[in-house]
C-alpha cells in the first residue's frame, strides 16, 4: 500500500514515462495558437486599429473562436486517456501494475491526474507565452484579466469533460482501438441518436418544428457545446456533472474491472449488450434515412426504400457487431433471437409513431382550458426584422408573444385549426403568395410546451381570429418592437403604395419613424385590412454601405395621421401620375379560355391617363410588399405577365390588382 508522500512521485513516474506526449501537446498549441496570436499583433496595421477591436482580437484569443482548441481539445483528451491507461490493454503490464502495493484507487487516480496533466502544463505555457506576447506589443493593458481566466478556467473544464468521457471508455474497453472508437461513440451518439430522430420527424410530420433545435443540440454533445463557449453558471453545472459522473462511474468500474479481461472487445458483459442494441439501433435509423434519400420518397412517405434501409441496417449491424465481439466470422449468426426481439419492438414503435400516426401529431389541438399561454410566430407578415436570422426572430416572438386571455388563446387555437384544415384539403403550397406559414407554441397548464407549424393557410379563412391578435397590446409589442432599435435613423426612401414608384430618396427626418410607430401601436385591425398603404418607408443606405430593413417596407395607411402629417411638408406627388403605362399579357392563366379567345390583340398596353388614374383608384398593389406589408388584401389578384411602366424609364413587374381593377382592363381588353 502507498503512503501519501509517495503518490506524487508515482505521478511524476508516470509523466517522465509519457514526457514525450506534454512536448508534442506543447509543440502543437504553440504554432496552433501563440504563432497566429503573434502575427496578428505584429501585423503592419494592426496600428491604425482603435483599442476596442484589438481588444477583442485578445478576447477571441481566449475563446475557441480564435484558435484551433475546438479541434484539438477532444483529440488530446482522447490520446491522454489512452496514454494514462494503456496498461489496462496489456494483460503483462496490468498484471504488473496490479501486484504493485497500493490500492485499485489510488492506481486509477495516479492514471487520470497523469492523464489531466498532460494537457495541464503544455496549456499552462501556452497561457503564459500568450500573455508574453501580448505585453512585448504593448497591449496588456487592453487585456481583461477577468474574462481572461474565466476563458481559461472554462478551457480546462471542457478538456476536463472530454478526458473524464474518455477514461470511462478506457476502462470499459480492452483494446486501444476500441478504447478510440467507444470514446468517439458516446460523445456522439445522443446527438446522432438526436439527428435522426429530427429526420424521421421531418419526414413523416407536416406540422413538425424544432424551434430549440441547436439549444437542445449543444447539451447532447459536449463538443457542440464547447464551439459555444458559454460560460452561463447553467452550462458550467452541466458539464461539471458529466464530468463528476464519468469519473465516479470509471473509478467505480475500475475496482471491479478483472484483470483478465485485458485484451477483450468490451470488459463488462452487461455493457456489451447495451452497447450492442445501442450500435444496432443507430445503423438501423442510419440506414433508414439513407436509403430514404437514396429512394427520393416523397415528405411523410415512407416508401419500400425507407424500410429497405431499415431492416438492412438492424440485420448488417448485428452480425458485424457479433463477429467483432467474439473475433470469429462463425459468429455471424449468434444470438439471432435477440435481433429479431429487437425487430419486433422497433417496428412495432416505428410504425405506430411514424407511419400510423397513432399519437395524432399533426392534429393534435387542444382545448383552450388546457393551455395557460399561447404564442404565434407568422413567417411572411409584418416582417420588420430583415437583418435578423429567421430562427432568432422566430424565437423571439415565440417567446414574447405569450397570449393568456380566454379570447386570445382561442383564437391562436382556431388558427392553428385552419393550418390543419388547409392540410387535409390538399391545399397548402410553399409558394401560394395567397397564404401564410406560421409557428404556433402552446405553454399547456402542466408546464409542457408543444410547438407546430402550418402552412398554407389563406388569410381569409383567420380575419376574424387574427384580429383579435393584433388588436392586442401583446401583439403591437412583439411585432413593432424592432422599429425601436433604429427609432434614431432619419434617412429615408419614400415609396407609393399602390404603384411602387419611386417619390422621393434619402429623406432626412427624426420625427418619421418616432410617428409611425406611434400609429402603429394606435392602429386597429380594421384600418388596414384589405387596405393598400398610401406610402411606403423604406430606410436608405448608410454611409458605411449597410442597408438596414431593405425590401420590407413601413406601410403608411389613410388612418396614419401622425405619419402623414411629417410627410406633408415634403412634395411626394401622386403614384398614378408617374405611370405611363400599364401592360398585361391577356394570355396569363388569370384569364378564362373563352376570355383569352375573345381578345383580339394577345397583349393590351394602357397608356390613358384616366384609366390609369381609374385603376389606381380601383386598387393597384406593388408585389414587393403585398405579403410583408399587409397580407389580409386577398382580394388583390396577381397577373404574372404584367408590368407596370414609369415615365422615368422603371418597370415594376409583376402587381396585385383589386376586383374592380380586373374589371376595368378587361372591358378595355375587349374594346381594342
Amino acid at each position: 500500500m502507498t503512503s501519501k508522500k509517495s503518490f506524487p512521485k508515482f505521478v511524476k513516474f508516470t509523466l517522465k514515462k509519457q514526457i514525450w506526449l506534454p512536448l508534442l501537446y506543447f509543440v502543437i498549441l504553440f504554432f496552433a495558437c501563440c504563432v497566429p496570436l503573434l502575427i496578428q499583433l505584429q501585423d503592419r496595421g494592426i496600428s491604425t486599429l482603435p483599442d476596442s477591436m484589438i481588444a477583442d482580437i485578445i478576447s477571441r484569443y481566449f475563446t475557441n473562436s480564435f484558435h484551433v482548441l475546438t479541434v484539438l481539445m477532444p483529440l488530446f483528451a482522447l490520446f491522454s486517456s489512452i496514454a494514462a491507461f494503456s496498461y489496462l490493454q496489456s494483460r503483462p503490464q496490468v498484471d504488473l501494475y496490479h501486484s504493485l502495493p497500493a490500492k485499485r484507487t489510488e492506481l486509477f487516480w495516479n492514471s487520470y491526474f497523469s492523464g489531466i496533466l498532460y494537457f495541464l502544463l503544455p496549456f499552462a505555457a501556452m497561457e503564459l507565452i500568450a500573455f508574453i506576447i501580448i505585453a512585448s506589443c504593448g497591449h496588456i493593458s487592453l487585456v481583461s484579466f477577468g474574462s481572461a481566466i474565466t476563458s481559461i478556467g472554462m478551457s480546462l473544464l471542457y478538456y476536463f469533460v472530454f478526458f473524464s468521457v474518455c477514461s470511462l471508455a478506457g476502462i470499459l474497453s480492452g483494446k486501444k482501438i476500441v478504447h478510440a472508437v467507444l470514446s468517439v461513440f458516446i460523445l456522439i451518439f445522443p446527438m446522432a441518436l438526436y439527428l435522426l430522430y429530427e429526420f424521421y420527424m421531418e419526414h413523416f410530420f407536416l406540422h413538425f418544428i424544432d424551434i430549440d433545435f441547436w439549444t437542445r443540440l449543444k447539451y447532447l454533445c459536449p463538443v457542440v457545446n464547447q464551439g459555444y463557449f458559454e460560460k452561463t453558471a447553467g452550462n458550467v453545472l452541466y458539464l461539471l456533472a458529466i464530468a463528476v459522473i464519468c469519473t465516479v462511474l470509471a473509478v467505480l468500474l475500475y475496482r471491479r474491472r478483472k484483470s483478465e479481461q485485458a485484451g477483450s472487445i468490451i470488459v463488462f458483459q452487461p455493457f456489451a449488450s447495451v452497447l450492442k442494441f445501442a450500435c444496432v439501433l443507430l445503423a438501423t435509423l442510419a440506414f433508414g434515412a439513407f436509403f430514404s434519400l437514396v429512394g427520393d420518397n416523397t415528405p411523410r412517405d415512407a416508401g419500400f426504400w425507407m424500410y429497405f434501409g431499415l431492416v438492412s441496417g438492424a440485420v448488417l449491424s448485428h452480425l458485424v457487431i457479433e463477429v467483432i465481439y467474439q473475433m470469429d466470422i462463425k459468429a455471424i449468426f449468434r444470438n439471432v433471437k435477440s435481433l429479431a426481439v429487437y425487430a419486433v419492438i422497433f417496428f412495432a414503435c416505428f410504425l405506430s409513431f411514424f407511419a400510423f400516426d397513432l399519437t395524432k401529431y399533426d392534429a393534435f389541438l387542444p382545448d383552450a382550458e388546457e393551455v395557460k399561454a399561447a404564442s404565434i410566430s407568422f413567417e411572411n407578415l409584418e416582417n420588420y426584422e430583415s437583418n435578423e436570422n429567421a430562427m432568432t426572430k422566430e424565437y423571439r416572438r415565440l417567446r414574447d408573444s405569450k397570449y393568456e386571455a380566454p379570447e386570445q388563446k382561442q383564437a391562436i387555437i382556431n388558427i392553428a385549426k385552419a393550418g390543419i384544415d388547409a392540410h387535409s384539403e390538399g391545399g397548402y403550397s410553399y409558394h401560394d403568395v395567397y397564404t401564410l406559414q406560421y409557428t404556433v407554441r402552446y405553454t399547456m397548464n402542466n408546464g409542457r410546451t408543444v410547438t407546430r407549424r402550418y402552412y398554407g393557410t389563406e388569410t381569409r379563412e383567420i380575419e376574424k381570429d387574427f384580429a383579435v391578435l393584433y388588436d392586442s397590446q401583446t401583439y403591437k409589442d412583439v411585432t413593432y418592437r424592432p422599429i425601436q432599435e433604429v427609432m434614431s435613423y432619419t434617412g429615408f426612401n419614400i415609396i407609393d403604395g399602390p404603384s411602387g414608384a419611386d417619390l422621393a430618396k434619402d429623406i432626412n427626418s427624426s420625427q418619421l419613424l418616432p410617428a409611425l410607430y406611434q400609429d402603429l401601436m394606435n392602429s386597429k385591425f380594421s384600418d388596414i385590412a384589405g387596405k393598400q398603404p398610401k406610402y411606403i418607408l423604406n430606410l436608405s443606405e448608410q454611409g458605411n454601405g449597410r442597408r438596414y430593413y431593405y425590401d420590407i417596407g413601413y406601410p403608411v395607411y389613410d388612418s396614419f395621421h401622425n405619419t402623414l402629417a411629417v410627410l406633408e411638408q415634403y412634395d411626394l406627388g401622386g403614384g398614378m401620375e408617374n405611370v405611363s403605362s400599364i401592360s398585361v399579357n391577356l394570355d396569363s392563366n388569370q384569364f378564362a379560355d373563352d376570355e383569352r379567345r375573345s381578345y383580339a390583340e394577345p397583349s393590351i398596353t394602357i397608356t390613358d391617363a384616366d384609366t390609369i388614374a381609374s385603376i389606381y383608384r380601383a386598387g393597384m398593389m406593388s408585389c414587393l410588399y403585398k405579403n410583408s406589408v399587409n397580407g389580409f388584401c386577398y382580394d388583390y389578384q396577381l397577373y404574372f405577365d404584367c408590368s407596370v411602366s414609369y415615365h422615368n424609364g422603371n418597370t415594376k413587374s409583376p402587381a396585385y390588382f383589386s376586383p374592380e381593377a380586373v374589371r376595368i382592363i378587361k372591358e378595355k381588353a375587349s374594346q381594342q
